[in-house]
């Protein structure tokens, strides 16, 4: 009876992914295997071509310059990357005129990865003074971004197509569960590669390896995309910018869903670079210690993702969304509280993260489609994403005025003291309050009209 019963558990827990990719009553299924491997594929790519190993790039190339002018350079690339993302909004007026966009998509992709992987890797090497070829590397990255940044509403409607909401949740949450486990392996065999390059005194040889691996698995990337099926997009009519950026306000009901992305990003993005910086200048924890904890994540993952789906699947995405900001509460509060005396604060705060995280994220995969109309997918994608991209900005420039003018003071809070970056983690406090507040409003709103559309079984 033992085995019997586990050998039922397994079959239980593998239903997810035999109704999401093998069974095929949808005639889909082969679509969705596709795209799973389109998206591993596109973070192995970027794991090895962003992060750490573009800065090694950009570092490589001004190793002769001043630390100012480095780290001035190093701001302007983050600058563009956050820039770029209101270009988003523009994205309906291109996409929507195309009644079929998978090809444009992946001429549009190709051409992002010859800019991004082969171009921007070689502009350390030309034989141009360094000023230009600095500029050069801005316009490259520059356009890359544009790229990405228009064609991501487009890739987005045409993905979720083969997503029906019987799938959704256990493909998120495979996607989810996989893909930081192969990116965090693979970034750390590279960085090991790096290094023993770096050691040999062929460091941006090293660094071309590397974007020669990420450019086969960017191929790959777009052989997967090619055998994704194509839906019939539903017509929209012609609209100016300004009829495209008052068409969700017309729409009540997403405008809601967009309100949680507007107020959680905001909280998301505020600690940012300044509390690790706290860790590693005030608390004195190393390099090493901050990296190593990230592996923990691994094992952690494969049973929190799976358990998330669950807890969607039993009650729903938004009161799921609702538990796990309100749990995720827990990091930010250790954060809050980690000093050098209780540096052991950070590696519960960053499990707790682990175990709560992916409540989070499953519910943001999929919040774009929610309450999503038929027409006008692109525009309506396109705006949520922006507002979350200039919420995220907004969270920056408000982040940095107030360490900028708390610099050097101490603030009094529940009964503490507490320095400026420390504090930075209780606003993050309260966009996950209100962010679960306002999902279980609409959660229940939801619930109410349906309740009142449905008929009443003693009347019939």
């Amino acid at each position: 009876m033992r085995l019997k019963e586990r050998i039922k558990t397994l079959f239980a827990r593998s239903e997810g992914i035999r109704v999401t990719f093998i069974e095929n009553e949808d005639g889909l299924a082969s679509s969705r295997r596709n795209l799973l491997a389109g998206n591993l594929l596109g973070g192995m790519f970027s794991s090895l071509i962003s992060g750490v190993f573009l800065t090694s790039l950009i570092l490589s190339m001004m190793q002769d310059a001043p630390v100012v002018k480095q780290n001035s350079f190093l701001g302007s690339v983050t600058m563009i990357s956050l820039a770029t993302g209101l270009a988003q909004i523009v994205s309906p007026l291109i996409m929507e005129r195309f009644p079929k966009r998978k090809k444009l998509l992946l001429i549009l992709r190709s051409f992002y990865h010859l800019l991004n992987i082969v171009l921007l890797g070689v502009i350390p090497i030309l034989p141009l003074p360094l000023d230009v070829r600095l500029w050069f590397f801005l316009g490259v990255h520059l356009i890359a971004s544009l790229i990405v940044q228009v064609s991501s509403a487009a890739f987005s409607v045409w993905h979720v197509s083969d997503l029906p909401d019987r799938t959704r949740a256990s493909y998120f949450s495979i996607v989810n569960m996989l893909s930081p486990m192969i990116t965090s392996l693979l970034a750390t065999g590279a960085s090991f590669f790096l290094d023993h390059m770096k050691d040999g005194g062929q460091g941006y040889l090293g660094l071309l390896i590397l974007r020669g691996a990420a450019l086969v698995f960017a191929g790959l990337e777009i052989f997967a995309f090619t055998r994704i099926k194509e839906p019939e997009y539903a017509p929209s009519p012609k609209r100016s910018l300004i009829g495209m950026l008052t068409l969700p306000f017309r729409t009540p009901k997403y405008l809601l869903i967009v309100s949680l992305t507007l107020i959680y990003s905001f909280g998301a993005n505020f600690p940012g670079q300044y509390f690790t910086a706290y860790l590693l200048e005030d608390v004195g924890l190393s390099y090493a210690l901050i990296s190593g904890i990230t592996l923990a994540s691994i094992p952690i993952y494969f049973v929190a993702y799976p358990l998330w789906t669950r807890v969607i699947g039993r009650t729903s995405w938004l009161r799921t969304l609702a538990l796990a900001t309100t749990l995720y509460l827990t990091p930010y509060l250790f954060n809050a509280f980690t000093t050098s005396d209780r540096w052991y604060f950070y590696p519960i705060s960053a499990i707790s993260a682990y175990i709560f995280a992916p409540g989070i994220t499953l519910v943001f995969a999929n919040l774009p489609y929610m309450n999503l109309p038929e027409a006008n997918q692109t525009s309506y994608i396109a705006f949520y994403s922006t507002v979350g991209n200039v919420s995220g900005f907004l969270s920056s420039l408000a982040a940095k005025s107030f360490v900028t003018a708390t610099t050097g003071t101490d603030i009094a809070f529940l009964g503490s003291l507490f320095q400026n970056r420390q504090f930075l983690n209780f606003i993050p406090c309260v966009t996950l309050l209100l962010t679960a507040l306002i999902a279980l409003l609409i959660d229940r709103t939801q619930k109410e009209k349906k309740a009142k559309r449905s008929p009443d079984p003693k009347g019939v």
